[in-house]
């Protein structure tokens, strides 16, 4: 409702609108993991997991922004 509110989906669209971004987002999970598991095990201290944790988050955040606005509504970032 705030980021792409002009380019509202309706009917069938939406529908199709929400599965791309189920799949996008399913794809962000994947990599949160996979970048959170590579900095936590090479990184020197265990106590710092924040640190791996955070790093999973941003790469995250990027890519549901980047390919949602891409693949599901079609606009340039």
């Amino acid at each position: 409702m705030l980021t792409f509110r002009t380019r509202r989906l309706r009917s069938i669209a939406l529908l199709i609108g929400l599965v791309k971004f189920l799949m996008v987002c399913s794809l962000g999970l994947i990599a949160n993991i996979g970048v959170s598991t590579a900095v936590y095990g090479n990184m020197r201290e265990e106590s710092l997991g924040i640190v791996a944790v955070f790093a999973g988050i941003v790469v995250d955040f990027i890519w549901k922004y980047a390919a949602s606005s891409r693949v599901v509504w079609n606009a340039p970032y």
